[in-house]
């Protein structure tokens, strides 16, 4: 499935794309149950999986929206659902983004300044030097 195939930028086609995702993220948790314990692994599959199969400013409402459905799905009473997707809807999109700004090098930890972007040969040659030495 390429990037192109999944827009999310029609509601018809975002819905498709939720489909797709959510279809995805069930097939790689396998016959495993849906549980308030296993919510991070599945934002953590569904993450994986919109960033391969989806471009453009929509990637975080489709995560949002495949998580959501999954909390749906977790055994109990209708309480421990609304509760769960309570916090999906509270918390996952700030989640979201302090994840994306990890992986890019931006998250200040304890008043730490973000490390600076490397040059490109930085990543294939970890050995030289990213910044001119002062």
């Amino acid at each position: 499935m390429s990037r192109a195939e999944h827009p999310p930028d029609e509601q018809g086609g975002l819905q498709a794309t939720v489909d797709a995702i959510y279809d995805k993220v069930k097939a790689g948790i396998e016959l495993r149950d849906v549980t308030a314990g296993n919510i991070m692994t599945l934002l953590t599959l569904t993450m994986v999986a919109v960033e391969q199969s989806v471009s453009g400013p929509g990637k975080k409402a489709v995560a949002v929206a495949v998580v959501r459905r999954l909390a749906g799905e977790i055994p109990g009473d209708a309480g421990d659902r609304l509760a769960v997707q309570g916090a999906v809807d509270l918390l996952l999109p700030a989640l979201i983004d302090t994840v994306v700004d990890a992986t890019r090098g931006e998250l200040a930890l304890n008043g730490a300044r973000p490390r600076a972007a490397r040059p490109s040969w930085a990543a294939c040659c970890p050995c030289l030097p990213s910044a001119p030495a002062e």
